[in-house]
């Protein structure tokens, strides 16, 4: 028979400990419960304490944590948004109508920009990102505009802004309301302007 080192003490105490918690689980717990209560200021300092003091050493651990983990992370965060949806959905729904309200980024949350729902730096982002998309998908673009002029002319409709045609419109067999010609005239002039130099 082979010879076998007798456990060492560390081991007996890691087995010792194991069965003490199995069988005091909802003792334990309770005694955390109150203990935090209790001294739920002077935890929350220590913790500050010791992340000022670590930051560095944190951000590492968590870096390598991550690339370590990529593939499990992001399983897990997979598994969680598939089984959360909508509670997900109502949630943002919910911060993007409050930070609406209070003039914010609806993205970040510091202060918009006059006249829009986004601060500057990510309406700068917006735009960039919808340029390349415009880019790319050009030819959608363009059937689904003639789908809807077709769409709108065949059931009356301005094929501009899509209101219902006046008498005037409809008589004179034309396609646009009253409103978007003389939004038309207005653009055209200011063209001409701008091309004449005035």
């Amino acid at each position: 028979m082979p010879f076998k080192y007798p456990k060492k003490r560390a081991e007996y105490q890691k087995e010792y400990n194991k069965e003490y918690y199995a069988k005091n689980k909802q003792k334990i717990a309770e005694y955390k419960k109150e203990y935090y209560a209790k001294n739920k200021q002077k935890i929350l300092e220590r913790e500050r304490e010791y992340r000022a003091k670590n930051k560095q050493k944190l951000k590492d651990y968590r870096k390598e944590h991550y690339v370590k983990n990529k593939q499990k992370i992001g399983e897990q965060v997979k598994e969680y948004r598939a089984k959360n949806k909508q509670k997900i959905a109502k949630y943002v729904k919910r911060v993007y109508e409050l930070r609406k309200r209070g003039g914010l980024c609806v993205e970040c949350g510091n202060s918009a920009y006059p006249g829009y729902t986004k601060c500057q730096k990510h309406i700068l982002i917006a735009n960039k990102r919808s340029k390349i998309y415009y880019a790319k998908n050009i030819q959608k673009r363009i059937k689904y505009a003639k789908r809807v002029y077709e769409l709108r002319k065949r059931n009356g409709l301005c094929v501009r802004c899509g209101r219902g045609l006046d008498e005037y419109s409809i008589n004179g067999g034309l396609v646009t309301c009253q409103n978007c010609r003389e939004g038309l005239v207005g653009e055209n002039v200011e063209l001409t302007r701008g091309r004449q130099g005035k």
